[in-house]
């Protein structure tokens, strides 16, 4: 999407929408992705994070109004987008677009006291997760669904927390990787982490979201171990 389309979008009267049309068309870095994800799963998740920034004191703009549009939207998914109008002193402005960029579902803004290093990210390439090797682990659930134990994909990061990123499996499935299995914590810029894919392997698939990893050094010992299931 060019930025005179995002532009486009952004021509409601709600504070946060006007200052993040004003941020992107004064040259603030912004990107779009084309890649739906379950506006409902996004509702919790960010109804959670809404309760956590208001403990923190985090500045917010229109958080309460944006999870309370994207719990009553139609849209079944929407495609997540971003303005970063932090290195001029703004606010990280988070989009929720209806998928195609039909138009905007909702937006909120948040800021940080100080901002960070940038955090770099693997591969842009999607891949589920495939499906474990029958000898790593037996089936996980009733009705036959394999296990993901072990299992290496990219996943779709969807927000930040305090104790980590909520991420989304291709397939739909939600997982968490913990603040300790992030190896751009706690230097990297989270908050630009939405909407970018990252690689990581599932270290526990009975919880939910399933628990995942994304140090290398998880990653070389969950190959190991499927390279040994497959003998």
């Amino acid at each position: 999407m060019e930025r005179d389309e995002l532009a486009e979008l952004l021509r409601e009267e709600e504070e946060v929408v006007r200052l993040c049309r004003a941020a992107l068309l004064g040259g603030a870095d912004f990107a779009v992705w084309a890649d739906p994800v379950a506006r409902d799963r996004l509702a919790r998740v960010y109804s959670r994070r809404l309760r956590t920034t208001a403990k923190t004191g985090q500045p917010t703009l229109g958080f309460a109004e944006a999870v309370e549009r994207l719990a009553s939207s139609k849209e079944p998914e929407v495609w997540l987008g971003h303005v970063d109008d932090r290195p001029a002193g703004g606010y990280y402005y988070q989009l929720f677009l209806a998928p195609g960029g039909r138009r905007l579902v909702a937006c909120l803004a948040v800021r940080r006291s100080a901002d960070t290093p940038g955090r770099q990210h693997g591969s842009d390439r999607p891949e589920v997760c495939p499906p474990a090797h029958p000898d790593t682990r037996a089936v996980r659930k009733p009705g036959g669904t394999p296990s993901m134990l072990h299992q290496e994909c990219d996943v779709r990061v969807i927000a930040v927390s305090p104790w980590g990123l909520d991420v989304v499996l291709l397939d739909g499935t939600a997982g968490l990787i913990d603040n300790a299995k992030d190896p751009n914590w706690p230097d990297g810029d989270q908050e630009a982490a939405v909407g970018t894919m990252i690689r990581a392997v599932v270290l526990d698939d009975e919880r939910d979201p399933v628990r995942m990893s994304a140090l290398d050094s998880d990653r070389a010992i969950a190959r190991s171990i499927r390279e040994a299931a497959e003998g």
